[in-house]
C-alpha cells in the first residue's frame, strides 16, 4: 500500500516549571473513532513519525526535549492512502543517560 505524508500540529503552552520534560508523539491508525492496533495488519499498513519540531528544535525521534519552549508542535507522519490517522502526545522525564 502506498503512503503519503501528513502534517499534524498542536499548540503547546509550557510554563517551564519542569525543564527536564520531553514530549512524546505516537501516531496511530484510527478505526471507528478510536486508536486501532496494527498487530494483525500487514507491515505496509502502518504509520510512522517522520519528523517532529518545536520552534528551532527538530528531530526524527518520537520525543523532543521541551526545556522552556512553547509554541506549535509540528509532526510529519507517513499515512497509508485511504487510512485515518491520529496522533497522541504524552509527557515523560528526560533520560539521564
Amino acid at each position: 500500500m502506498d503512503d503519503v505524508s501528513r502534517r499534524f500540529e498542536a499548540d503547546l503552552t509550557n510554563d517551564g516549571s519542569q525543564p527536564s520534560i520531553v514530549l512524546r508523539a505516537m501516531p496511530h491508525l484510527v478505526v471507528d473513532g478510536s486508536a486501532a492496533s496494527t498487530d494483525d495488519l500487514p507491515d505496509d499498513i502502518s504509520v510512522e513519525l517522520l519528523r517532529m519540531s518545536l520552534g528551532e528544535r527538530e528531530t526524527a525521534a518520537d520525543t523532543i526535549e521541551l526545556g522552556t519552549l512553547t509554541g506549535i508542535v509540528s509532526c510529519l507522519v507517513s499515512v497509508p492512502i485511504d487510512a485515518a490517522v491520529g496522533i497522541r502526545f504524552s509527557f515523560d522525564e528526560a533520560s539521564t543517560e
